[in-house]
């Protein structure tokens, strides 16, 4: 195996001709990373054998149908129905803070 020679093809005048704009706006993608930074840091954490999140009790009215499937698919997934709806809760306020 020797070195594979490559041809050289300029660059079209349509190549040639694009402008790159004088200013570039970075805002966003440096929130995105700072927002995937937060979620890497997140998921070392909970991933951690240490870590505990801090728990509260709440009393809420739910409606009957509701809290029958979800106890049904705690029980498919063998663990606690209140463990699903934190599990539930959570995913739902990751997806709209990120």
């Amino acid at each position: 195996m020797g070195i594979k020679k490559v041809e050289l093809v300029p660059a079209t005048q349509e190549e040639m001709a694009y402008e790159l704009p004088e200013e570039v706006d970075f805002e966003g993608a440096v929130r995105g990373v700072d927002n995937l930074m937060k979620l890497i840091e997140e998921q070392k954490l909970a991933s951690s054998p240490y870590y505990k999140p801090v728990k509260t009790q709440v009393s809420m009215r739910l409606d009957m149908d509701v809290v029958d499937t979800i106890k049904a698919m705690a029980k498919e997934r063998g663990m606690g129905y209140q463990t699903l709806i934190n599990s539930m809760l959570r995913s739902l306020v990751q997806s709209h803070i990120g």
